[in-house]
């Protein structure tokens, strides 16, 4: 089957191709940014720079949590209620709590995010900046706490190995 790396590449042919499309198709077309009487979010019409501004802070936070809530409630849904392989202790009123949040969310969000990306083009590209930092952010984040595993593991595997050679706990030998 595909590995990981092989499915984001045809992903990034695709968003490619995508992409390419939507310059095409609306390359002759007056795109309109920032405030505008055609502007309509929610049946209100955005067309001053104040309302524009909280919608954009509105975007801003929640592709923020948008990404909080895939990358790490979902990947702890997955890994600690939904993988039967590994046993994992979970506080049954936890998992709950936490599912239920996660799949609420994700309906509200959804509705939102439709919404915002489908009323204007600049919209959209914030919700795809913050979402592409956001993710960013956050496997930087996990990325960092292996490395530090990592060097603690070697750090711990190298003071076995000088205790076994030397027979002495701080690894110096006299």
């Amino acid at each position: 089957m595909f590995n990981e790396l092989i499915i984001s590449r045809i992903l990034l042919f695709w968003l490619t191709v995508l992409l390419s499309f939507i310059c095409l198709m609306t390359y002759n077309n007056k795109m309109v940014i920032g405030p505008s009487d055609s502007l309509i979010i929610f049946g209100a019409v955005v067309n001053t720079y104040s309302k524009y501004a909280a919608v954009i802070v509105l975007c801003v936070f929640n592709s923020a949590i948008r990404v909080l809530n895939t990358n790490i409630l979902h990947a702890w849904v997955i890994n600690n209620i939904q993988d039967t392989k590994i046993y994992y202790k979970v506080n049954t009123y936890h998992a709950y709590e936490i599912t239920t949040i996660h799949a609420v969310y994700g309906f509200v969000d959804w509705y939102f995010y439709m919404n915002i990306i489908l009323s204007q083009i600049d919209l959209f590209m914030v919700e795809m900046v913050v979402d592409l930092g956001m993710a960013i952010l956050t496997t930087k984040y996990y990325l960092n706490i292996k490395s530090d595993m990592q060097k603690s593991l070697l750090s711990e595997s190298e003071d076995i190995k000088n205790y076994i050679l030397t027979g002495q706990e701080d690894g110096l030998a006299d």
